[in-house]
């Protein structure tokens, strides 16, 4: 099954928990015959792996949008795995509830940086994505990721939530570049 061999390719998946996540999604357990795919991103990087992986792999899926508002759900001082989960989920209830047809499976996806023990939003412009930047070199960052795969027809999901930490050594060219460009 065309589904089974995406789920549990090594490409698509890099970290191993979310890896068992897709390989126990497709087992025998999973409702068979669900070949359509959505995936609920608007995000250029996970559009760019589902693009890739289509065609490496030979499938057809469709994108959709939960247009949902994240910074007025959840708690953004509490556990962020409860945030990204919730997130997710949010993403996945509002585009299902959009949904003419309830076949196939939907993956929805979030994501936030924690900084000095808080998540950290997107920065609101250039100059901060830089100073943001520069900060990682004195503090490590990490991720904290959830992917949820949805099966339509039951809503049975499967999740996986990642943390990954980062640290970036301080690198002397650049100084300037950063906060001064």
């Amino acid at each position: 099954m065309l589904s089974r061999k995406l789920f549990t390719s090594h490409r698509i998946i890099r970290c191993p928990a979310t890896h068992r996540l897709y390989a126990e999604a497709m087992s025998s357990t999973w409702p068979a015959g669900k070949s359509r795919i959505i995936l609920g991103s608007s995000s250029y990087s996970r559009q760019g792996i589902m693009k890739e992986l289509a065609q490496e792999y030979g499938f057809e899926y469709d994108t959709a949008t939960a247009d949902i508002d994240e910074q007025s759900l959840g708690d953004r001082t509490s556990d962020p795995a409860e945030l990204v989960t919730l997130l997710a989920q949010a993403k996945a209830d509002a585009i299902y509830d959009r949904l003419e047809t309830k076949r196939g499976l939907l993956l929805t996806c979030d994501q936030v940086v924690i900084y000095q023990g808080r998540v950290r939003e997107k920065p609101a412009s250039t100059q901060q994505a830089k100073e943001f930047i520069h900060g990682y070199s004195e503090y490590p960052a990490g991720t904290v990721g959830c992917t949820m795969c949805t099966d339509l027809e039951s809503r049975q999901s499967f999740k996986a939530v990642d943390t990954t930490w980062v640290r970036v050594y301080h690198v002397p060219w650049l100084d300037g570049r950063l906060l001064l460009s």
